[in-house]
């Protein structure tokens, strides 16, 4: 790999997660006992340090993203079987102001959230993450007729599921129902047009359970547990965190950009069922302020849900909308933890020296 600034590495297969990483142009090693601004290790309080956390989560292809403040930092898995991390900055100063805005910081957290996903894997791409996918002898054998890896297939195959499974459930079994109801006199138009709409949210939610199951997407999912778990640690521990300590905290968080999708495509679903234009022109228009319009409603909800108190009513009403985290969200095992708590401690000390 070659050296830079903006690269770190990790050398040796089975790197002990507490020590400190080392840059590649510098001698000294990266300390992890500072705190970043505004965070005191010594207070652990869960309500205080979920409130106050800095620290943002994004899985990418074979390894992590973590964000802190202004820093952030990519750790992956390559084909050396070492772990690769890249440090840059993000400004983040039109995304703080935005969120100050009411309505408005829906609407632009969801195309935030979409932007760091494509960000994360793009950041990932850049430190040649490994290969997952050897395939059998037929496979590679398959492969090497059209010049590519067996990965690629694989990532190829996928990419064909995606939408084939999503246009399954959410298109062609509410269009098939519809066409089943109609047939049936005495079925008010009203009642047709509920049941496709609750056909259209299960086929979402089914679809994304699917989706994330498929190979390539569920190791994604799977990263995405073990930067949970690394959060929550954070959250409850502090930055001095062990293995032990991770493994045993939970995988799912208070605060999700993926579960804030979700809702907001179920909410949307029922607002493109609620009115039907005529003209394709006139479809895109409504469809798109009505996503946009779900996006604001349910950011502030969800805005408001992820800010209650741990013992108040706010916590149980946010339990349906941590539980959208299952559908994504998978145990990770202990090499992806150990990914993970290098993103995270990356990330901290290049905050802790930002401040």
């Amino acid at each position: 790999m070659r050296s830079s600034g903006a690269f770190l590495a990790l050398t040796g297969r089975n790197f002990p997660t507490d020590r400190p990483i080392r840059l590649f142009d510098t001698p000294e090693r990266m300390r992890v006992c500072r705190a970043p601004r505004g965070h005191c290790p010594g207070k652990t309080n869960a309500m205080e340090s979920k409130n106050d956390s800095r620290a943002a989560c994004m899985p990418a292809a074979e390894g992590v993203r973590f964000d802190f403040g202004d820093a952030s930092a990519c750790a992956v898995r390559n084909e050396a079987r070492d772990i690769a991390v890249r440090v840059q900055r993000r400004g983040g100063a039109a995304r703080a102001a935005v969120e100050r805005i009411p309505l408005v910081r829906g609407a632009a957290r969801l195309f935030f959230g979409i932007a760091d996903f494509f960000a994360s894997l793009q950041s990932a791409a850049r430190l040649d993450p490994q290969r997952t996918v050897r395939g059998g002898r037929g496979l590679r054998r398959f492969a090497e007729l059209f010049s590519t890896t067996p990965q690629a297939m694989v990532a190829l195959g996928v990419g064909i599921a995606v939408p084939a499974i999503l246009l399954a459930l959410m298109v062609g079994l509410p269009a098939a129902a519809e066409a089943l109801l109609l047939q049936i006199d005495g079925v008010p138009r009203f009642a047709v047009n509920t049941i496709c709409c609750a056909l259209r949210m299960a086929g979402a939610v089914l679809g994304v359970y699917s989706v994330c199951r498929l190979k390539l997407i569920r190791r994604m999912c799977m990263y995405r547990g073990a930067a949970c778990k690394v959060l929550n640690a954070y959250e409850a521990y502090g930055p001095e965190l062990t293995p032990e300590e991770v493994v045993l905290s939970p995988r799912l968080t208070d605060r999700s950009d993926g579960a804030f999708l979700i809702a907001v495509l179920l909410v949307a679903l029922v607002a493109f069922a609620c009115h039907r234009t005529d003209g394709l022109a006139a479809q895109l228009a409504y469809r798109t302020g009505a996503l946009l319009g779900s996006a604001a409603v349910v950011g502030e909800i969800v805005r408001a849900l992820e800010r209650a108190h741990p013992n108040g009513i706010g916590a149980t009403l946010r339990v349906p909308l941590v539980s959208l985290q299952h559908l994504f969200t998978i145990e990770p095992n202990a090499q992806m933890i150990e990914v993970a708590l290098c993103a995270f401690r990356a990330a901290y000390e290049a905050d802790a020296e930002e401040g």
